[in-house]
């Protein structure tokens, strides 16, 4: 319907002058004006198969080293079905050099749909910084008005929708039950017994590869 009105508009302005009033000519200029202004999902450029967790073919990036991390191709190919044109080691530390030194960075709690989540999930030695070398790459598909984070991870041969609260990083459930920050790993025999599980704690930075 609104398609129609602006048509009628559109013949209306094209009459002589005198056919033009002078609140028909603003109509059109605010109602274009607005059409030429609505804001675009960044995430909209993505595959459909990046936001959910259907099963789907095994997506592969198009450049590049693959079979690495089947985290950082899902990421990978993911971004190169959206446009950009990169190439990577197959590694996610490799994603990462890219995405920072190319895209910018974003605090956790500005994260929005189509962001890259960047984790360190295997446990670091105490004297090395974990996030010098992130392990995980996975991206976002929703935010809750609480903050919540849901995101779509590649791992173990699937895609999985998992969750992650930068406010509460150590919290997994709330008290209604929902899940605040999910399992990124299970304990091994003989970690420490502080060595991080829940995804909050693992968060390393996020990246913003589609403005």
């Amino acid at each position: 319907m609104a398609t129609l009105s602006y048509m009628r508009l559109l013949r209306f302005a094209m009459r002589p002058r005198a056919w033009r009033p002078t609140w028909l000519l603003l109509s059109l200029a605010s109602g274009l004006g607005a059409c030429a202004h609505q804001p675009v999902d960044p995430s909209a450029r993505l595959p459909g198969w990046a936001l959910d967790t259907r099963p789907a073919d095994r997506p592969r990036p198009r450049f590049g080293v693959r079979g690495r991390s089947e985290s950082s191709d899902f990421v990978v190919a993911a971004l190169q079905s959206a446009g950009l044109r990169f190439g990577t080691d197959g590694t996610v530390t490799s994603l990462w050099q890219y995405l920072r030194s190319a895209h910018p960075s974003v605090e956790p709690v500005r994260a929005r749909p189509g962001d890259v989540l960047l984790f360190r999930v295997a446990p670091a030695a105490v004297e090395a910084d974990a996030c010098d070398a992130p392990d995980a790459a996975a991206i976002v598909t929703a935010v809750d008005e609480s903050g919540r984070i849901g995101f779509i991870e590649a791992r173990g041969g699937r895609k999985l929708l998992s969750y992650v609260d930068p406010i509460h990083p150590g919290i997994r459930r709330d008290a209604e039950g929902q899940v605040r920050n999910s399992f990124l790993r299970t304990p091994r025999w003989g970690e420490p017994l502080d060595a991080p599980l829940l995804a909050g704690q693992m968060l390393c930075a996020v990246a913003r590869p589609l403005g």
